[in-house]
């Protein structure tokens, strides 16, 4: 979120994004709008990436709405193709309760961290929650601490639960970008523990 963004109203200052991001925004904002159902945004974070795939080039956003009960997911890309050639743009939408957020994990990669000064923002970032008990595994092949040993020792791996994980990047999305990941992670967790106690946050 822009400094010139954050002084507007919540809605006024995502739908500016939206239309500097120029990812589709009048159907992004629809689609948003729909989903809130007279709610008031509190709190926005707008994701943009880009994949290419041989000649073609593909573009995803996720946009992150919070509001006092809720937080709206939305996912939007042109990865697909009509019969002409056109563009077509797919999206699924997702409003989750605050109070079946599970958990909000925050994990970051710091350079030169001898050289570390207080305040001093992550070079990445990945924002991670989970609301649904779905799991992510990474399997690797198990091995023992014999470097000519050939038998199979199964795998080995690592579950994390989470149903959303991005990752920013200051090199590629800019420090902006990263810094306002990482302050929308903070409200979302603010608002969780809010919404645990029946506060407004």
């Amino acid at each position: 979120m822009s400094d010139t963004s954050s002084s507007l109203p919540a809605d006024q200052a995502l739908r500016l994004e939206l239309e500097r991001a120029g990812f589709y925004p009048d159907l992004t904002s629809d689609i948003v709008n729909e989903e809130l159902e007279g709610a008031v945004p509190r709190r926005h974070y707008l994701h943009l990436e880009t994949h290419v795939e041989a000649v073609e080039v593909h573009r995803h956003a996720i946009v992150l709405v919070l509001t006092d009960a809720e937080l709206i997911i939305l996912h939007i890309d042109d990865a697909q193709y009509a019969a002409d050639g056109q563009p077509i743009a797919t999206f699924s939408v997702e409003s989750v309760p605050l109070q079946r957020l599970h958990t909000v994990v925050l994990s970051g990669v710091v350079a030169r961290p001898a050289e570390y000064k207080p305040g001093q923002s992550p070079r990445e970032l990945t924002f991670s929650l989970s609301w649904s008990g779905s799991a992510r595994a990474e399997l690797a092949p198990a091995q023992c601490g014999d470097p000519e040993c050939i038998a199979d020792h199964g795998l080995t791996g690592q579950l994390s639960k989470e149903d959303l994980a991005m990752r920013v990047s200051a090199d590629a999305d800019g420090q902006k970008a990263l810094d306002a990941a990482r302050q929308f992670a903070r409200d979302v967790r603010r608002a969780c523990s809010a919404a645990a106690y029946g506060r407004t946050w």
